[in-house]
C-alpha cells in the first residue's frame, strides 16, 4: 500500500510538473511571438521619426502616413493570429480616435463584429463539464449551434429551456483567463521598456479583468442590479440570470433581442444630423466646439476623472462604514 500510494504521489506530481512545464513552454511561446512581431513595428517607426526628424511637418505627417497604411494592414493578422488579450487591445484602439491613427481604426473595425468564433461541437461537451450536465438536452430543448456573438473571452448561442424560455448561453473558453494573464504580462514589460504612457491604462485593465472571469459574480450583480433598477427606471431592461444554470465559465440568461449599443447610438446621432439637417462630421464638430462632450477627452483628463471616481468610492466607502458603526445603531 505505501509503495502504490508513493507511485500515484510521484505520478501527480509528475502530472502537475509536466502541466506547468507546458503553461511555462506556452507563456514563453506567446511571449516570444508578441516580440516578434510587436518589436520590428515598433523598431521601423522609431527609426522613421529619427530619419525625418528635421523635415517640415507635413513631410514628416506623409512618411508616418505612409507606415500607418502598411502596418495598419499588417497587425490585424498578428491579432487575430494571436487572439486574446490582443483582439481586446486592438478592440481598445477602435474605441476612441486618439488611441491610433485613422488608418489603424479602419484596419480594426472588423474586430468590433467579426472576432472568430469555434464551432460548437468543439465547445459543447466543455459547456455541459462546467455546468455539472451529462448532456444540454437535460434541461434545454434546443440549442443554436450559429452564435449570436464572439468576444475575446467567449461566446454566445441562443437556445430555448425545456419551459419554454427564450434564453441565451454566454461561454468562457478555458483558457482564457490564463492567457489574458500571461499576456498582460508581456504587454505590460513591453510598455514599461518602450511606451510607459500607456502603462496606466494597462494597470487600470489589470484590475478589471479580475472581476470579468468569474460569471458566477456577473449573475449576481445582474439579479441584484435588475431587482433595484426594474422597479425605479421601468423602462431599462436588465437580462434576468438563471442562476441554478450558472458557473464559473457559462452564464444563462434571459434572451434580450434589442440592437447593439454602438449602433444605437450611431442611429441616435444619425437622426439628430438629419432633423438638423447637417452631416454627421458636421454635427461632430459642432458638438466638439460647444464643448458637449463628444470632443475626445486629453490623457490628463482621463487620470483626472480616474482619481475623481477612486475618491467617489473612498468617501462612499467612508461613509458606509460609518453608517454600519453609528447611524445604523442608532437607527436600529
Amino acid at each position: 500500500m505505501i509503495r502504490r500510494a508513493v507511485l500515484f504521489g510521484c505520478l501527480g506530481s509528475g502530472a502537475a510538473y509536466v502541466l506547468h512545464s507546458e503553461n511555462r513552454r506556452q507563456k514563453v511561446g506567446r511571449s516570444v511571438n508578441f516580440w516578434r512581431r510587436a518589436l520590428p513595428i515598433y523598431c521601423r517607426y522609431r527609426w522613421e521619426e529619427y530619419r525625418i526628424k528635421d523635415l517640415t511637418e507635413a513631410e514628416q505627417d506623409a512618411a508616418l502616413n505612409a507606415l500607418h497604411d502598411i502596418y495598419s494592414k499588417r497587425i490585424i493578422g498578428d491579432i487575430l493570429a494571436l487572439r486574446g488579450l490582443y483582439i481586446k487591445l486592438g478592440q481598445i484602439m477602435t474605441s476612441r480616435p486618439d488611441y491610433a491613427p485613422p488608418q489603424y481604426q479602419e484596419s480594426l473595425k472588423v474586430l468590433e463584429d467579426h472576432v472568430p468564433a469555434r464551432p460548437f461541437r468543439q465547445i459543447r461537451a466543455d459547456v455541459e463539464r462546467d455546468m455539472g450536465l451529462g448532456s444540454l438536452d437535460e434541461v434545454f430543448a434546443s440549442v443554436e449551434e450559429e452564435p449570436l456573438g464572439a468576444a475575446t473571452i467567449g461566446q454566445v448561442h441562443g437556445a430555448n429551456l425545456l419551459d419554454g424560455r427564450r434564453v441565451v448561453i454566454k461561454y468562457q473558453y478555458p483558457e482564457v483567463e490564463r492567457l489574458f494573464t500571461q499576456d498582460l504580462e508581456t504587454v505590460q514589460t513591453f510598455c514599461r521598456l518602450l511606451q510607459p504612457e500607456f502603462s496606466p491604462m494597462l494597470e487600470e485593465m489589470s484590475r478589471q479583468f479580475k472581476t470579468e472571469f468569474d460569471f458566477v459574480r456577473e449573475a449576481w450583480g445582474l439579479q441584484t442590479i435588475g431587482d433595484a433598477v426594474r422597479g425605479a427606471f421601468p423602462g431599462i431592461t436588465i437580462p434576468r440570470p438563471v442562476p441554478e444554470l450558472c458557473s464559473r465559465r457559462v452564464c444563462v440568461m434571459e434572451r434580450v433581442d434589442g440592437v447593439k449599443l454602438v449602433d444605437g447610438v450611431k442611429a441616435y446621432y444619425e437622426a439628430r444630423a438629419a432633423e438638423e439637417g447637417i452631416t454627421i462630421e458636421e454635427l461632430r464638430d459642432r458638438m466638439a466646439a460647444r464643448g458637449d462632450g463628444s470632443a475626445p477627452a486629453t490623457a490628463s483628463q482621463m487620470e483626472l476623472y480616474r482619481g475623481y471616481l477612486y475618491a467617489r468610492a473612498a468617501a462612499w466607502n467612508a461613509l458606509a462604514v460609518a453608517y454600519n458603526n453609528t447611524a445604523g445603531l442608532l437607527l436600529f
